[in-house]
């Protein structure tokens, strides 16, 4: 299965809590209605649903992140919300069994924001001065 993250705040988001509940809800919506019968909680957290529908029926899937930069342009965005939103997409995306494949557009390599070990799951690929970042497909 196809997962769609878009970068876009919702109207009127002033706080990182705002934007990035918005990216959650709308991935354990989605998951929610098409995997009805694995037992999904909006209370899950987006990792642990995509863990379980795995686990359940084998299920793998492709992500797309269009602009996954876009955080770090936000004037209500700050040090410490973006450090925790590399957080949040090496726990939806680092090592985890469901992941296929992930695309990530944007103008900036994740190695400027981040030293941990989130990079040594990437590889850029630049072109026409926009960085593209992809997750190697597991074997």
């Amino acid at each position: 299965m196809g997962m769609y993250l878009n970068s876009r705040a919702p109207k009127g988001c002033k706080s990182y809590s705002q934007y990035i509940t918005r990216i959650e809800n709308g991935i354990m919506d989605d998951l929610i209605a098409i995997y009805e019968n694995c037992g999904l909680s909006k209370d899950d957290s987006a990792w642990d649903a995509l863990q379980k529908i795995y686990e359940q029926t084998d299920g793998k899937f492709m992500f797309v992140l269009d602009e996954w930069d876009a955080v770090f342009h936000m004037p209500f965005i700050s040090r410490e919300d973006q450090q925790e939103y590399l957080l949040f997409l090496k726990w939806l995306l680092k090592d985890q069994p469901y992941i296929v494949f992930a695309y990530m557009t944007g103008v900036l390599p994740i190695a400027k924001y981040s030293s941990g070990s989130e990079q040594n799951m990437i590889w850029y690929h630049q072109r026409n001065s926009v960085n593209i970042l992809a997750f190697p497909m597991r074997k």
